[in-house]
């Protein structure tokens, strides 16, 4: 049904997304451009070296690098270089279970292998403007250097350079700027998914640290912008081909059971969606279902 996707998320939201992209597999199936914003890029990455949508949700739920790692707004002075390092190596450790992808495959190689499509949503900081970082615009930058472009913002590391370009958190400037995506010379069919994120367990969400009052903040009025440009995609929100994901953000460290719980409710608003439901009905289908279990 679509040949394009154009999706946002960051930190452990990215599980309610697997979870939507899980329910709608059979409408995705011939997708074949990703243009990603924020932790996104570790879904393209991962389908990428061939894993579908579950998969991709058991790789990362055991990780323990979305909640933890990525976008863990924390400005205390931490050592960013360390943190490339472990993003790079969990890469590097995904890509050595795959015979045909190497760590230095480039974009426009991908490309050739796979027929996917990949494309990065970046803010450059010397353009001063978004971009879309893509194999035929780049087709030299390496996959890994995309990835790591992608996952930049407080907490993790505040930016990332390839070649003789700087790269940092687009979220702050624009969470969904679905005006960039990319399409190739084909008749394209394109499925939007913004996620409209709010804190999950409050005592799970919020930081406890010195800086908690400070880090809290900057997640709120992040979340804050992100409705704001919810309300104004006038052009897509009229389109059948809009979904919004209601979404859940927390920092810590969470056990499988709650991972889960975000993955389920992804896939009940991916059902929604599929029968012309808003999506907040699926949310709503989830939390009966639990309490009838309890």
């Amino acid at each position: 049904m679509f040949n394009s996707i154009f999706f946002n998320s960051y930190g452990s939201n990215i599980y309610n997304t697997l979870g939507v992209l899980t329910s709608l597999k059979k409408e995705l199936e011939n997708v074949i451009i990703y243009n990603s914003v924020g932790s996104s890029s570790l879904i393209v990455f991962l389908k990428i070296l061939g894993y579908n949508y579950e998969q991709i949700f058991e790789i990362l739920r055991d990780s323990n690098i979305c909640e933890s790692l990525v976008n863990g707004y924390s400005v205390m002075v931490q050592d960013e270089e360390e943190k490339k390092d472990i993003i790079k190596e969990f890469l590097n450790s995904q890509i050595s279970k795959n015979k045909l992808i190497k760590n230095n495959i480039t974009l426009q190689e991908i490309y050739k292998l796979t027929n996917i499509f990949p494309c990065f949503l970046l803010w450059d900081k010397l353009q001063e403007s978004v971009v879309n970082v893509n194999p035929k615009i780049n087709p030299d930058f390496r996959l890994i250097d995309c990835i790591l472009a992608s996952l930049t913002g407080i907490g993790t590391y505040l930016d990332y350079s390839i070649e003789d370009n700087i790269y940092s958190n687009l979220s702050c400037i624009d969470p969904y700027p679905y005006s960039k995506s990319f399409n190739l010379p084909i008749k394209t069919q394109t499925l939007y998914i913004f996620n409209n994120t709010v804190f999950g367990f409050e005592n799970l969400s919020l930081n406890f640290g010195p800086l908690k009052d400070i880090e809290n903040e900057i997640l709120k009025q992040q979340f804050s912008r992100n409705k704001i440009k919810l309300s104004h995609l006038k052009e897509i929100l009229k389109s059948d081909n809009f979904l919004i994901i209601n979404s859940e953000f927390t920092r810590e460290k969470l056990e499988s059971i709650k991972i889960s719980g975000l993955f389920n409710n992804g896939k009940f608003q991916g059902e929604s969606f599929k029968i012309g439901e808003d999506t907040k009905i699926g949310v709503q289908k989830q939390l009966e279902l639990i309490l009838n279990q309890d």
